[in-house]
């Protein structure tokens, strides 16, 4: 028996053709499908932020398929989701939502998108229970079109930000510039055959 030890070299990121850094690239998005609990994290969090009081979690698809998209859903308070777009109020229509939120129960439950993933937000009806509560007692002159404008512009915005976070998903998943598949190589001592093939030391 003999022993033959094959001497072969090793490369940073930089060092690499063009060519070995497109195969490091896809190696690394190969990757991110893996780690898709990060992106959802990032995204509950930033809901967490905008909206501290709701209890609101996402569902997507990212896969460049029919129904691909992102939703938002969960209970959110409707008292905090005014405070996003009261700007487009008039005095008396915020005078009309500050008193009805004082009055009756401020939590809504957005839909969960039961037949693919994209964003469903502007389909729910936000002043569904309070409409319905009114009714009850027999409220005169409910301002059903001052309703309705919040329905609009609350889906819009949910709308907004469900495009905002789809387009983060496709970048989390499909897109890294070579300066940051630089650093992240750099961060992790990474280091590659000639061809970009990871090296496992």
């Amino acid at each position: 028996m003999r022993e033959i030890t094959k001497i072969f070299n090793v490369y940073r990121y930089e060092e690499l053709s063009q060519a070995a850094k497109e195969k490091v690239r896809d190696w690394y998005l190969e990757g991110q499908s893996d780690l898709s609990y990060i992106f959802t994290e990032d995204c509950e969090n930033r809901l967490t932020e905008l909206f501290p009081n709701s209890d609101l979690k996402v569902q997507y698809s990212l896969g460049y398929c029919q129904g691909d998209g992102l939703n938002i859903y969960g209970e959110i308070r409707l008292d905090e989701l005014l405070e996003k777009i009261a700007e487009k109020f008039t005095e008396k229509e915020m005078k009309f939502f500050k008193w009805a939120f004082s009055e009756y129960d401020t939590s809504y439950q957005m839909m969960y998108n039961n037949h693919y993933c994209y964003c469903i937000c502007s389909r729910n009806d936000f002043m569904e229970n309070i409409f319905s509560e009114m009714d009850n007692w027999y409220f005169r002159n409910i301002p059903e079109k001052t309703m309705e404008k919040f329905n609009k512009l609350a889906g819009e915005y949910l709308d907004n930000l469900c495009s905002e976070f789809k387009k983060d998903g496709y970048d989390f998943f499909y897109e890294i510039s070579e300066e940051d598949l630089q650093e992240h190589c750099e961060a992790n001592d990474y280091e590659f055959l000639e061809d970009g093939k990871f090296y496992a030391a």
